[in-house]
């Protein structure tokens, strides 16, 4: 039964050790994702970064070209268009930051789940081992118990055998007394 426990534990450990490695694979990639999505944000954010500048610069070429003493009227329609389009690729740079932003906390979400999971696993990798410890530690306790147990009783039972032995001896020194005593006053 003891030895039964013990093979079974070894085994759930075996199992457990198994899946440990799975999950701090799990762990490695879900750092990379993180490290990956962190990139695409900071990219994000530079593109948008680029492209305010660039709305900023086409407004100062408007208000320089409006101010100065050869106004085109053609060239400032133009020159709003540009603006237009540069407004707009604005708003999907940070559309495309907002949607780096919710990759980087998913990314992080997953790493941080993983790392639960690993955490966890290593946990019931301690306890299983704590567990197979203490009945390592019950078998031993039993065994010399068991062991105190059979010296116990062969002390008793080589006591009791010396107890029989001088028994027998006083018997036999009684009777042999007897039996002299017997002769002697069958000859008297």
């Amino acid at each position: 039964m003891a030895a039964l426990d013990l093979r079974s534990l070894k085994t759930l450990l075996w199992a457990k050790r198994r899946r440990l490695e799975a999950l701090e694979a799990d762990v490695k990639a879900a750092s990379a994702g993180v490290q990956a999505a962190e990139e695409a944000l900071q990219a994000a954010m530079a593109r948008h970064q680029g492209c305010v500048q660039d709305v900023q610069g086409c407004e100062q070429d408007i208000e320089q070209m409006v101010s100065g003493p050869r106004f085109v009227p053609q060239d400032a329609v133009t020159l709003r268009h540009v603006l237009d389009t540069l407004q707009a690729l604005v708003a999907q740079a940070a559309e495309a930051v907002q949607s780096a932003r919710a990759q980087r906390a998913q990314a992080q979400a997953l790493l941080d789940a993983a790392r639960l999971a690993l955490q966890r696993a290593q946990q019931q990798i301690e306890q299983l081992e704590d567990r197979r410890k203490r009945r390592l530690v019950e078998i031993d306790q039993a065994a010399e118990d068991t062991q105190d147990e059979e010296s116990e009783e062969a002390a008793v039972a080589r006591k009791l055998a010396q107890a029989r032995a001088e028994s027998a001896i006083e018997a036999s020194k009684h009777a042999a007394s007897s039996l002299a005593t017997t002769d002697t006053l069958a000859c008297a």
